[in-house]
């Protein structure tokens, strides 16, 4: 009889702990799923460097992948450069100011974005050279374009990565064509290094 109620007490025990191991292991999956990160961004810098052209590249090279879309989503473009805009006239501005960290910051937080990077443009360079083609073919005009970025990804409270880059190529179509061409090797490089920051949290950075 002893030995019976020994039995019965052991398998309760066993049972409990198996009940409480999978209420404690049931919050586990709550815990270490990490909810889809919301990245915002904005270009600054003229006209110029906001066409779809410059547009087109940002979304081809920061889109997630297959891997990264349980992470994050992207928003650019229009909805992201137009509460740009209404941040400064909320605080009384016609056209948008110098970005400071403070202003990168309270951005963040007045868009609702879990992140945005920030992509400073500066106006490009173009040179023209003559190239040749040949005794037959005599010579081309070739456009050189030359284009410093500066990419500054913050949340609502700190700036957790900076990006410096200037590409240049050539084109012996357009100008444009050589300013998208080096763009989109600007664009690349920031990817590489801001990408993976996206999704991490501040104390993984």
């Amino acid at each position: 009889m002893k030995k019976v109620l020994l039995l019965t007490s052991l398998l309760c025990v066993l049972l409990l702990s198996q009940v409480a191991f999978a209420a404690d292991n049931s919050t586990l999956p709550s815990l270490l799923h990490k909810p889809v990160q919301k990245i915002g961004v904005v270009i600054i810098g003229s006209a110029d460097v906001k066409t779809p052209d410059f547009l087109d590249a940002i979304t081809d090279t920061l889109s997630p992948s297959k891997a990264e879309e349980k992470k994050y989503v992207l928003i650019s473009g229009t909805e992201v450069q137009g509460k740009y805009q209404k941040y400064w006239a909320d605080k009384s501005f016609l056209d948008e100011q110098p970005l400071t960290k403070d202003a990168a910051l309270d951005f963040v937080k007045y868009s609702d974005y879990d992140k945005v990077l920030f992509i400073l443009i500066k106006d490009p360079v173009v040179d023209k050279a003559e190239r040749g083609l040949g005794l037959l073919w005599g010579e081309e005009t070739v456009s050189r374009a030359a284009i410093e970025v500066k990419a500054y990804l913050a949340d609502e409270n700190s700036i957790i990565k900076t990006v410096d880059v200037s590409k240049e190529d050539n084109s012996a179509t357009s100008d444009l064509r050589a300013k998208r061409s080096a763009f989109k090797k600007d664009m690349k490089e920031i990817a590489s290094e801001a990408k993976p920051y996206f999704y991490k949290n501040p104390s993984e950075n």
